[in-house]
């Protein structure tokens, strides 16, 4: 995974940098999401080694304090729910009870080694990213996601069909919190 940094607001860039080595299995497409609030960035890929053909799409993350330097990568536990992959920049909550939550719309397609169904959920933390959750999958079908949070607070999840006889009409899917 490489990175460009600015410190004037995008008006520059900085050179290309290398954040982490590629590994075995790792996805080419990470996804973050930026913690105005403790200025922490949060990088994830998805690690799915296809050479057994197993399910195995685990989600490892790494965080940097403004994006200049980061910790040691780590794999969100199989056990929180949170498998998959991600094409979309995550969002911090900024209103209600869940302010400073930290969610991500989710994809469990993994490089198509994963059997159908195909669903796509949200993942979020509650402590700066320590433990991660997912929420339930929103249909049997969906894939590339995006998730906002509304003016009144309620986070809504736009979707689109995954293309398959499960979904004949390719209409897109939404879900809006509660």
């Amino acid at each position: 995974l490489v990175q460009r940094s600015s410190t004037d607001a995008g008006k520059t860039w900085g050179k290309l940098t290398l954040v982490v080595k590629s590994t075995d299995g790792m996805s080419s497409a990470p996804w973050a999401i930026a913690d105005p609030s403790s200025s922490l960035v949060y990088l994830f890929w998805n690690i799915n080694s296809t050479s057994d053909q197993k399910c195995s799409c685990g989600v490892a993350v790494i965080s940097g304090k403004n994006g200049a330097s980061y910790s040691a990568p780590a794999m969100i536990p199989a056990s929180s729910g949170v498998l998959g992959s991600s094409l979309d920049s995550g969002i911090v909550l900024q209103k209600g009870a869940h302010a400073g939550r930290l969610v991500v719309c989710m994809r469990k397609i993994c490089k198509n080694s994963c059997k159908a169904p195909y669903f796509s959920y949200a993942a979020y933390s509650d402590d700066k990213g320590a433990t991660w959750h997912s929420s339930p999958h929103l249909h049997d079908g969906t894939t590339e996601c995006q998730v906002a949070e509304l003016s009144d607070g309620t986070v809504y999840m736009s979707t689109r069909p995954y293309v398959s006889l499960s979904n004949p009409t390719k209409r897109r899917f939404s879900a809006r919190s509660i």
